[in-house]
């Protein structure tokens, strides 16, 4: 009994218990990298007389979080730190290149994030957002930053994130100085992008429904922009069907107008098949499995900075790999295709 009592108490008692009273439990679940930056060693004595508000979640000296395997096997959350303020940083930079301008400059977000969707494009991204407002509070001119870096493997981690976190510094004090903005201001509250669209595919024999995901950061403003998706594909024909989930598609948009876009598409797919038992006495057992390439080019309704439905067309050519069966399966097949999707910031 007394076990039991003594028992109880322990448990009652550790909820009380705060992690800065444990030694060195803040160290162990989570961690902190310094970056420093080129040259921050002379902000430390900088008088920052620029109207600069930054309004992250995060605190001004921090750029992001990460998680990396502490002693190889525990995830923690590891801190991304700067020697100093993003505020007194950027006004350094703009002090250095005697850059002014009215207003009030507000950094909204700031994310740092690998794109692995990306198969022939995988980069670290800062991607963020900031703007100008007038004595009133209204945005008067804004940037959405997206900055592809590519690790120099030579290099270490905080120096990497140093160089891409310089380019954006570089990056926000030209665009003040040469007056570089936004046609258009972004109207929606700044975080990823949701789109997913389909396309049904007709083919000589059968038809393909392809279906879409992302969830990226606003990319339609620009007149051209790479996107890495994971995708379903299902396909049927007279002899067979196949299904997979994954894959590599990679899209290339440019835009033609402010609501036309062309779509190119490539993919790679790996999946399943299975057969009509009334058109085959046998099949090689390596027939179960499917490898394919698609590749697709579409003219697509898909307006500026929107919150919608898009819609689109065109033509499609699907390469069979597996099954390989040529005498009733085509290896080359051509398609024509129509989309719909949506999009929702």
């Amino acid at each position: 009994m007394k076990i039991v009592l003594k028992l109880l108490i322990i448990i009652i008692t550790i909820p009380t218990i705060s992690f800065s009273q444990i030694p060195y439990l803040n160290t162990l679940i989570s961690d902190t990298l310094f970056i420093k930056i080129k040259n921050d060693s002379l902000v430390d004595n900088f008088q920052n007389n620029y109207n600069i508000s930054d309004i992250r979640k995060y605190s001004d000296n921090v750029i992001g979080i990460t998680q990396i395997n502490k002693y190889k096997y525990f995830p923690v959350d590891q801190y991304l730190f700067l020697n100093h303020s993003i505020s007194n940083l950027l006004g350094y930079k703009l002090a250095s290149d005697s850059i002014n301008f009215q207003h009030k400059l507000i950094i909204e977000d700031i994310n740092l994030w690998n794109d692995t969707k990306s198969f022939f494009k995988k980069a670290r991204i800062l991607s963020g957002y900031s703007y100008l407002v007038d004595e009133n509070d209204n945005k008067t001119k804004d940037w959405l930053w997206e900055i592809r870096y590519k690790n120099k493997k030579k290099l270490e981690i905080e120096e990497n994130l140093s160089n891409i976190f310089d380019t954006w510094l570089s990056s926000q004090t030209d665009s003040l100085k040469y007056l570089n903005f936004n046609t258009q201001i972004y109207p929606y509250k700044y975080r990823r992008v949701l789109e997913s669209w389909f396309d049904f595919i007709l083919l000589p024999d059968g038809f393909i429904i392809n279906g879409n995901l992302t969830l990226n950061f606003p990319q339609n403003h620009k007149n051209k922009w790479f996107l890495g998706s994971a995708g379903m594909y299902y396909r049927k024909s007279s002899y067979h069907e196949s299904f997979t989930v994954g894959g590599f598609d990679q899209h290339w948009f440019k835009r033609f107008s402010p609501t036309i876009v062309w779509r190119n598409n490539s993919t790679f797919r790996f999946g399943i098949n299975s057969f009509n038992h009334e058109k085959f006495e046998h099949v090689d057992y390596w027939n179960i499995l499917m490898l394919n390439l698609g590749f697709s080019s579409s003219f697509e309704y898909r307006p500026k900075i929107f919150r919608g439905l898009f819609c689109g067309g065109g033509l499609y050519l699907n390469i069979n790999g597996l099954p390989y069966i040529p005498e009733k399966i085509k290896i080359v097949e051509p398609g024509i295709f129509t989309t719909i999707g949506i999009c929702l910031p």
